[in-house]
């Protein structure tokens, strides 16, 4: 059928809870991150279900996007307009705090470190600024299957080597539907070179964030025994 067309290959799950040995946890502090990452034709694709994201949530949020800025807050001050979130451009270290919103400052990349998020100088090895992959990589680094990475509409693929490492670490991998993506390269790349748990339209990955963020025991991949 046609509306089965956004194909589902598992249901979003969550991975048992294994923290990094010395993640610093505050009353604060997530017990699990979403990174979404999204270039050309991602915004209005985030708006689409940004509002489903739950502010009360063991999850912080974290949006990378290439869009070319205006101003110094454009992003942040555009998305003020359309979320309750709390958001923060980071513009040096803070702490992560769950159901808070983080997205990078321009021209550099943002990091995550333990329950901080830092703003650091582009690493030149990474192409893109912001780097998606980068982000990503730190994130399973301190969060390792505490994450859900969800790939949106954009050109090329920033952020597509990282999920190979969300995979091994028993991470999730959420795709826009390539049909509807105004720019389906990073959602072609997640698909052909990753292991993607679902793939949804733009109106419900929100929800399928919310049941990662509340999920309380695991849920196999595809394929585990």
């Amino acid at each position: 059928m046609e509306d089965e067309k956004a194909v589902e290959l598992a249901e979003v799950g969550q991975p048992s809870k294994t923290l990094r040995p010395d993640f610093d946890k505050g009353s604060d502090a997530p017990e699990k991150i979403v990174v979404i990452c999204g270039s050309a034709g991602a915004l209005q694709c985030f708006l689409n279900f940004a509002n489903q994201l739950p502010s009360v949530s063991p999850a912080a949020y974290i949006y990378m996007s290439h869009i070319n800025q205006s101003g110094p807050t454009y992003l942040r001050d555009l998305l003020s307009l359309k979320l309750t979130l709390p958001i923060h451009q980071v513009d040096r270290s803070m702490p992560l705090q769950s159901g808070h919103l983080y997205i990078p400052s321009q021209g550099t990349d943002l990091i995550v470190d333990g329950n901080f998020v830092r703003s650091v100088d582009h690493d030149p090895s990474y192409y893109f600024t912001p780097s998606f992959t980068r982000c990503i990589e730190t994130a399973v680094d301190s969060f390792r299957d505490q994450i859900l990475v969800s790939i949106l509409s954009g050109r090329l693929d920033d952020g597509i080597p990282a999920l190979q490492k969300v995979f091994e670490v028993g991470g999730v991998t959420l795709v826009q539907d390539p049909e509807e993506a105004p720019y389906n390269s990073m959602p072609v790349e997640a698909l052909r070179r990753d292991h993607p748990d679902c793939i949804r339209s733009s109106k419900d990955i929100g929800k399928e964030i919310a049941k990662f963020s509340e999920a309380d025991e695991a849920k196999r991949m595809p394929g585990e025994s």
